[in-house]
Parts: C-alpha cells; structure tokens; sequence
C-alpha cells in the first residue's frame, strides 16, 4: 500500500496516465516522488464558483389543487400512466399531510 492507495488505485493511476511509472520488468516498476506529490497538490483552475439561490415554488391553493387519487379516478388514468405524465412534463406537485396535490390548471392542460 502506497500512502493509503490500493494497489488497485495505483494500477488505475498508472493506465490513465495520471502517474507517470516505469515498467523495470515484470515486478518491479517504480513511481518518482515527484509524481506521487502531485496528486496531492491543490490544482491551480482559474474558475469562481457562483451560488445560484434555490427558487421556491409557489403552491397552489388546496381548493385549486387535485389529489393524485382525484386524478386517476376523473381521468381513468393508471398510477404509472400518471407518475409518467407528471414526471415527463415537469409538472410540479407538493404533499401536504398524507396526500399529495397537483394544481388543476396544470394537469388539466396536459390530459385535456
């Protein structure tokens, strides 16, 4: 083991080139200090990283809202068919206690 690497580890290094090793023979290949202490060198990338902030939702109204049973029961649809549908088109969906709600205006656009 070399500084906590499998021997594995050190193979993969070596066949993707990220350590530069040289085959003696059969069982005996040798890595430079030098190699090894560049993998552990912070890499010098000249990017800035941007936080972009998380946009919330708005929910719709319960009033205003179907539950997923509603759903399969108005429109005949299967909980698959369903799942498909809402996953496929983005369509967005809160839980709300036990049940789990879809605004009318948005199901309605895509099964109508």
């Amino acid at each position: 083991m070399l500084l906590g690497f499998s021997v594995k580890t050190i193979y993969r290094l070596i066949n993707t080139k990220k350590i530069n090793a040289y085959n003696f023979s059969e069982r005996k290949t040798l890595i430079r200090r030098c190699d090894i202490n560049a993998l552990f060198e912070k890499p010098q990338i000249g990017f800035e990283v941007v936080l972009r902030p998380i946009e919330q939702r708005k929910q719709a109204e319960i009033k205003d809202c179907y539950t997923i049973t509603e759903i399969q029961k108005k429109f005949s649809l299967s909980n698959g068919a369903l799942y498909n549908l809402i996953k496929r088109n983005n369509i967005s969906k809160f839980s709300k206690g036990k049940f789990t709600y879809v605004a009318k205006k948005d199901i309605e656009a895509f099964i109508k």
